[in-house]
């Protein structure tokens, strides 16, 4: 038992689950904008009214005092967070809530595009992949029955015109009867 102490991580780790706290609890417990707007998007991300929500999530990082690189950064991660993780989500109002909570913000569209670009980019990639193991599984269907329809004309052809080796003998039975008469 002691043997394994030394393998054992020693760490203590906070587990903060969002959906027990209000949504203002949230606001007026963490000052940092990018905090709370991450707090946000975590305690809605799969809410079925997430669109409802959005301004609320992104305000917070709007309204923060950062650097423009940043807030771009950040509203980045929160983007592709929201593409990959939450129910489907109505682009339209999302384009719009990032238009209007990032207006002074130069390239937040062009942020928004890249998210959306590449989420593009890797659905087509998994249509690619399914495609290809679907034409894959099919030509080598294609190529199992070929290879069937071969063997049974090798078993054909071999059972009408060649006599069978003995092992004994090492030659054909029958040839050496035929060679004799």
């Amino acid at each position: 038992d002691k043997l394994f102490h030394a393998f054992i991580p020693d760490f203590s780790y906070i587990l903060f689950d969002t959906g027990t706290y209000d949504a203002e609890e949230i606001k007026q417990a963490i000052s940092s904008g990018p905090l709370q707007a991450s707090l946000l998007l975590l305690k809605y991300i799969y809410d079925q009214g997430l669109d409802a929500k959005l301004a609320d999530v992104f305000d917070p990082l709007a309204r923060a005092e950062l650097p423009r690189e940043q807030i771009l950064t950040d509203l980045r991660a929160m983007l592709k967070y929201i593409s990959e993780t939450s129910n489907p989500i109505d682009e339209q109002i999302l384009t719009e809530t990032v238009r209007d909570k990032f207006v002074n913000e130069e390239g937040a569209m062009n942020v928004l595009a890249d998210v959306w670009r590449e989420e593009g980019r890797v659905k087509g990639l998994e249509e690619g992949r399914e495609e290809g193991r679907e034409e894959g599984r099919e030509e080598g269907r294609e190529e199992g029955r070929c290879q069937k329809q071969r063997e049974t004309l090798r078993l054909l052809l071999e059972h009408r015109f060649i006599k069978p080796i003995t092992p004994e003998e090492g030659t054909e039975t029958g040839a050496d009867e035929q060679e004799e008469s």
